[in-house]
């Protein structure tokens, strides 16, 4: 049964058992405070409520709470253990996700509820950003976006270790479900990757001269188990068999009984890199392998004008994605909720014309560079060029273009040029037409010339080159997430399970910023940076009372061994205007 509490009435007495009100009122400063008062009401559980009986059944944990302790464990960057020990005996936890007295939590109740909310995480994380952005009331028509990779705590492994434990782990998954089946396996494969010992091990006297050899005797090894068992309908159904037969697919090729192992093109940024978390892929760019997150959050268009750089939209992919594809998604999660911008601001990943079109067409204007490089000299977009785009006429100097050979399949056009007279014009180095030994060709993309007019328009507005600037600061969203919040190498394994941890720190990042963004602002609701500067005063002359009264003590601890009489001062305490004064 379903049960949570209505903590949107406020309550007559702000008070919790085992809290004396000098604790509460130091709590008030804290992010415990902003979070029970700010963020644990507002998270939404009612999509959960088709899953639980309404009138039988035991009443589950406060289910606010529980999504409040996953969202304190990223923030804090806590350990499973950690988190379930804060949860009971943690008093600011405690008060931060208003538990009762009585509230307990045992390992096995915190994983059922961590596996139970897999797949509900992006709508906690709008019903919580919604809530703060109404609360802050901050500008959302500049936005930026980037991505990065969200590396896991895999090891790299070679084909030969790969295959080896693939194979492996097949064969102990069928030795423990179905040992009949695997009594018929040749005797010469169960002793090779079946083992007591790990001494025993029949690869360990492989020498690195007979890697080649050696791992295509494994990947013989794999195509005799996987022909054995592949119209068998028990076996077939093992997800360990399925990633043999994965990994046979990707990366073993048999032409004439000669067997090879390469990676076939049409998979090879999707090939199974580790066993043990088969949804991980490899990224080319970063060279590490794990999950890409791409973000959004807001931003202002100079530095004098304050912005809590909210995130409004967080989307995990496989490493393999390109940019360019997650940015029309993100455009329209934002659309849904009601927070496109007017102005997105992106790195050259994102340019392609059919994003430009399709956010021109909701009213959202790309500020990115071009892709590619400049030209070192005259670019395409310096040739006259054809009504249609895809034939050059003259080059910059007037001279006159020969022959054009289009390639509608590849979008592209060859054109020449007489070579006799390109050898003897003085700009041959500037111009992008190569002289080879019988002619001067130069082959072009259609939509190159675009490019080089947007980049030109880019490198020339110098408005634009400042709005732009803003663009990396999207970096230290990054820089947090993976320093602070534990998103480094994520220890999780399986695709739901880092999107839940990785979605968790972006809720997080939010509750951290709009806790920074509320203790800067003064009575009157507006942004103060001298609200935050009295408060750090404010703090260093605590700890120095607290130091004064630590020495004080130590010292008529001293006199009284000593039997020396001490006359305590009269003053004691001191305000701030005296210590600064």
């Amino acid at each position: 049964m379903q049960y949570y509490k209505d903590r949107r009435q406020k309550q007559l007495f702000d008070s919790y058992p085992g809290l004396t009100d000098r604790h509460l009122n130091y709590l008030k400063k804290t992010i415990y405070y902003y979070f029970r008062h700010y963020v644990l009401p507002y998270i939404n559980v009612k999509h959960l409520k088709n899953n639980f009986s309404k009138t039988t059944g035991r009443p589950t944990k406060d289910l606010q709470s529980m999504i409040g302790l996953f969202i304190i464990q990223v923030i804090f960057n806590l350990s499973d253990l950690e988190a379930i020990e804060a949860y009971c005996f943690n008093y600011a936890v405690r008060y931060a996700l208003d538990l009762d007295k009585n509230d307990y939590l045992c390992e096995r109740t915190y994983y059922y509820y961590r596996s139970y909310l897999l797949g509900e995480e992006y709508e906690i994380f709008d019903s919580i950003l919604k809530n703060i952005i109404n609360r802050l009331n901050i500008d959302l028509s500049l936005q930026r976006t980037d991505s990065t990779l969200v590396t896991t705590a895999l090891k790299k492994m070679s084909k030969l270790e790969l295959f080896i434990t693939t194979l492996t782990k097949f064969l102990k998954e069928l030795q423990s479900t179905h040992k009949r089946i695997f009594s018929r396996i040749n005797d010469d494969i169960r002793k090779k990757y079946i083992h007591e010992n790990n001494n025993d091990n029949w690869f360990a006297s492989c020498k690195p001269k007979d890697y080649s050899q050696t791992l295509i005797q494994v990947a013989r090894d794999i195509l005799a188990v996987f022909e054995m068992f592949k119209e068998h309908k028990k076996v077939a159904q093992l997800e360990s068999f399925k990633l043999l037969k994965r990994l046979v697919e990707e990366q073993i090729t048999v032409k004439d009984d000669d067997v090879k192992v390469e990676l076939t093109l049409k998979k090879k940024g999707e090939a199974l890199v580790n066993p043990h978390d088969p949804d991980a892929q490899f990224n080319g760019h970063y060279e590490e392998t794990g999950y890409k997150l791409n973000v959004t959050e807001t931003c202002s268009e100079s530095k004098d004008k304050p912005n809590p750089n909210l995130i409004t939209d967080v989307e995990v992919a496989q490493a393999n994605t390109p940019d360019k594809e997650l940015l029309n998604s993100s455009i329209e999660n934002l659309e849904k909720k009601g927070l496109t911008p007017a102005t997105m601001l992106a790195d050259n990943g994102y340019d392609s014309e059919e994003n430009r079109q399709k956010l021109a067409e909701r009213g959202v204007e790309l500020i990115c560079p071009p892709t590619g490089e400049p030209p070192d000299g005259f670019g395409i977009m310096d040739f006259t060029i054809s009504d249609d785009g895809k034939e050059l006429i003259k080059c910059p100097m007037g001279h006159n273009c020969l022959k054009n050979k289009l390639k509608p399949e590849q979008q592209k056009t060859v054109s020449y040029f007489d070579r006799s007279v390109c050898k003897a014009c003085q700009h041959v180095e500037d111009c992008p037409v190569k002289l080879t030994k019988r002619k001067a060709v130069v082959a072009w993309q259609w939509k190159k010339p675009n490019i080089e007019a947007r980049r030109r328009m880019f490198e020339e507005d110098k408005g634009t080159i400042s709005l732009y600037r803003q663009r990396s600061g999207v970096e230290s969203t990054f820089s947090l997430a993976k320093r602070k919040l534990g998103l480094a190498r994520t220890t999780r394994r399986g695709f739901e399970k880092n999107r839940f941890q990785i979605i968790m720190a972006a809720i997080g990042i939010n509750v951290l910023r709009m806790y920074q963004w509320l203790i800067k602002m003064d009575e009157n609701g507006q942004f103060s940076k001298n609200k935050e500067e009295k408060r750090y005063m404010e703090e260093r002359v605590y700890v120095f009372q607290l130091y004064w009264q630590y020495c004080f003590q130590i010292y008529v601890t001293l006199c009284y061994f000593c039997k020396i009489y001490v006359t305590p001062p009269k003053i004691s305490y001191f305000s701030t205007k005296d210590f600064l004064q």
